[in-house]
Order: structure tokens, then sequence, then C-alpha cells
């Protein structure tokens, strides 16, 4: 018996062959009751493929470390350890912040996350089984970091001076101060916290910034400085 094609595993993996035996008399004759079983055995030609690619996934910058992001899942349609995967990062960087369980295939946060310092990470991930010849796979990954409030407005300077008479008149911009806030989509609102003795100057947030004005007429005998050189207070929604 001779083999007179290509034998596939994972299409058949056995065959039951009915045989004839027959003489050469006249007239011939023959037997069919012989049966031939044969099992293909596996052998690892199937390399792993992903069930999705490419993988995508967004994470906030604040959950805690060990939280899972993302499964990542490949299949081999070979069998026993030639269908055994094993999954590992590619592509990273030092203190990268993920890390994978090289047997489910969970993503997990492994390091601090800060959105205002990374806000993308583009990386690889391979799947190998344990056959022989290894076959391997690999695919990208895009986590995307979501913004949390969690970054306090800073002033861009850190004292304001101005000199101002006392003949001013009330509405008189007095000085604008500003803060930045690195988190998105912040707006940042500002109010005078302290040093406004009887309540001579008044802020308005507009801008972006804090406008200064005088709210109440000047008098150098009483003060000769109302507002002091602190910065107001700002705060962000």
């Amino acid at each position: 018996m001779d083999l007179v094609s290509h034998l596939d595993y994972e299409a058949n993996k056995e065959y039951t062959l009915r045989i004839r035996a027959q003489d050469g008399g006249r007239p011939p004759l023959s037997n069919i009751s012989g049966l031939v079983t044969v099992q293909v055995l596996d052998v690892n030609d199937n390399v792993p493929i992903f069930v999705s690619t490419p993988f995508q996934a967004t994470v906030l910058e604040n959950v805690p470390l060990g939280y899972s992001i993302i499964h990542i899942q490949a299949v081999d349609a070979d069998s026993g350890s030639n269908s055994r995967l094993e999954y590992r990062l590619t592509e990273t960087t030092s203190n990268f912040p993920f890390s994978i369980n090289n047997s489910t295939g969970w993503i997990v946060v492994s390091a601090e996350l800060d959105r205002e310092s990374v806000e993308f990470y583009n990386f690889g991930v391979e799947a190998r089984d344990q056959g022989y010849p290894v076959m391997s796979s690999s695919a990208s990954i895009s986590m995307t970091i979501l913004d949390v409030n969690d970054n306090n407005p800073e002033f861009t300077q850190k004292a304001y001076y101005r000199r101002l008479n006392e003949d001013a008149a009330v509405g008189t911009s007095v000085v604008t101060v500003s803060a930045v806030d690195q988190d998105i989509n912040s707006v940042v609102t500002y109010q005078i916290s302290s040093g406004n003795t009887r309540n001579r100057f008044s802020i308005t947030s507009q801008s972006g910034g804090g406008l200064i004005t005088l709210a109440l007429p000047l008098d150098y005998k009483l003060e000769r400085q109302s507002l002091g050189a602190s910065a107001p207070d700002c705060h962000c929604k």
C-alpha cells in the first residue's frame, strides 16, 4: 500500500479502507472482508492565528497595578503540545507599564500610568506554540491612556507686583493672572483667597486668565497695600 496524495491531520485524522483480495483463477474468486485502519499523526504544520487584529484598548491612567485591560487570544489548528500557546510582548521599552500572562494572554498594568507623560503606546505581541519546530505569529496592540483629573492648576508666575494710584477709578484693570492645568478639557476658575482688605479688589475668569480689577475706591491713608504679593487661588473644574 502506497501513499498517493498529501495527508492533512486537521482534515482527516483517520482512514478506514476496505480491501478486496482476488485470485487469478477462472472464474476469479474474491474476498472483500479485509479492513485497514490508517491513523494520521499530527505534525506541527500550522502557525498560531490571532482571533482579531489589530488589538486596540483604552485604560484610565489611575487604574491600580494588576488591572486587566485586554485579553489577547490566538488559536492553533494542531493538537497536543503543537497547539499549546505561550504569549509575550514585543517592541517594548524600558520601564514598560504593561505585562502579559504568558499562558492566558491577559495584558495587565504593571507600573503606574501617567497620561501627561505618555498618552499612547504601540507595541507587539507574539504567540508561540510548543511544537517542533516552533511556529509563531505576531500582532500589533494600540493602547490609549485616558485622562483623569489628577493635576492641580499651576500659576505661570508665582508672584505679581503692581502699583496703583489711590485715585484710580473703580473698574480699573490691575493685573491678569494665569494658571495652566495639564489635564484634558480643564476649566480653570479664579478667586482671591486672602489679602483683599475691605474687599477693594475683585477677580473674574476670562479668556483663560483671572482679571483683577478695582472694586472699591482706594484710600492711601487706610491701606498702602491691599492685595499683597501672593497670587490668588485657582481651581480646576
